[in-house]
């Protein structure tokens, strides 16, 4: 009986250290807020990164993923970045992907590297231009 308290205790432990250093990783850099609306009008908040390039903000999603359904559904989103909450429309850019990979890399070091392994890799995300709103 021992032997299972001792092993339920090592994997409560290594679960606490993961969700640490994926906490770790997420957040020890720059991070903005989406602000979207599901499909019922319901605000959703979303932390994500951000990276600047050609002069334009950047972000990466997943296809397929909750909020870049709401991003893609709505005609003009919201982000909060450095404290400024700012309308945008965002733009589709694939021909761009592996220039915005290397740029999060370049400015999220090993936590984009870790995030990208836990979630399977970066070559299937969408990379998405913020254009400011009118």
């Amino acid at each position: 009986m021992t032997w299972l308290v001792r092993m339920l205790v090592a994997l409560a432990l290594l679960g606490a250290a993961f969700g640490a250093l994926n906490y770790l990783a997420s957040e020890r850099v720059e991070v903005v807020t989406l602000h979207t609306a599901d499909a019922n009008g319901q605000l959703k908040d979303t932390r994500i990164w951000v990276v600047d390039h050609q002069g334009a903000a950047f972000i990466r999603a997943r296809s397929g993923s909750g909020w870049h359904a709401r991003l893609t559904a709505a005609r003009h989103i919201e982000v909060t970045r450095g404290g400024r909450r700012a309308r945008y429309t965002a733009a589709s850019h694939p021909e761009l992907l592996d220039e915005i990979n290397a740029t999060f890399r370049d400015k999220y070091g090993w936590g984009d590297a870790f995030i990208s392994f836990t979630l399977g890799g970066r070559d299937d995300a969408v990379a998405l231009a913020l254009i400011p709103a009118p």
